[in-house]
């Protein structure tokens, strides 16, 4: 997907249940939203940071199948962010 998309993915973990990917920003995770859509769940706060995660998939691939892709950045408490990245938190 990455050889055709041009996404921020710093760091990538594949797993067996899915991809995992660790942006540097917000910003770079509302790249991912926009380009790939889900939904976005937020930890609570630990000393100041909370974790957000966009959970969303690749697209189908020619057997029919998508695996998860999880990207996640650590986020100051009470950060401003863009509404449309605040539109797709689901959980806080």
């Amino acid at each position: 997907m990455l050889d055709y998309i041009s996404l921020p993915a710093p760091t990538i973990v594949p797993r067996a249940d899915a991809v995992f990917i660790t942006v540097t920003n917000v910003d770079d995770l509302g790249a991912w939203l926009v380009a790939r859509g889900g939904k976005i769940h937020v930890t609570p706060a630990y000393d100041g940071l909370e974790l957000w995660t966009l959970v969303t998939r690749t697209p189908k691939g020619r057997d029919g199948t998508s695996v998860e892709v999880r990207v996640s950045v650590p986020v100051p408490a009470r950060e401003i962010v863009l509404a449309n990245i605040l539109a797709a938190v689901v959980s806080r």
